[in-house]
């Protein structure tokens, strides 16, 4: 797998790769370990993504590995992304170099602590993204209603001329 900034999904979901290298090109790069999180460093500061198999990633991406929990790991690195934003340099193209990013301080509670709390964000984080999805395919219902209103007014099947002023306000 070749992830790039594009393949990030920061929902917690692991992120997966739409390039994949092929033999040759995977013996020429460094892999990165499973369970690190990637991080956007060039361009769209700050964009993660954790990943659940090894992979590689290009020039825009740093791979973080966290010694103990990785969701907790992955979740702090999102709350970060102010900071990044902040400690990148450039002025045309915003750049986020390694040694700037491995200077963010991030809290380390004790490990039971860390399960619980990277636990809690998956529970809530789920439950909002179902309700996104719901939302989304709900936009996508009234988007298919709006058109074949437009064309059943358009065409004829329905007699605008004889609706009442309050049909036509709602």
């Amino acid at each position: 797998p070749w992830l790039t900034p594009d393949d990030l999904d920061e929902t917690g979901m692991p992120s997966l790769a739409s390039k994949f290298l092929t033999k040759q090109g995977a013996e020429e790069v460094k892999p990165v370990a499973s369970g690190s999180t990637l991080v956007c460093c060039i361009g769209s500061i700050g964009k993660a993504g954790i990943i659940d198999t090894q992979a590689s990633s290009n020039q825009q991406i740093n791979a973080v590995t966290f010694r103990s929990n990785e969701r907790f790991g992955f979740y702090s690195l999102l709350r970060c992304k102010a900071a990044m934003e902040c400690m990148a340099t450039g002025n045309v193209l915003k750049i986020l170099n390694s040694t700037r990013l491995g200077g963010i301080e991030i809290p380390v509670p004790p490990e039971d602590e860390q399960e619980q709390i990277a636990k809690y964000l998956d529970r809530e984080t789920a439950k909002i993204d179902a309700l996104i999805s719901e939302q989304e395919h709900l936009i996508e219902l009234l988007k298919e209603k709006r058109q074949a209103l437009i064309s059943a007014a358009v065409t004829g099947q329905i007699d605008v001329r004889n609706l009442s002023a309050r049909e036509t306000a709602a």
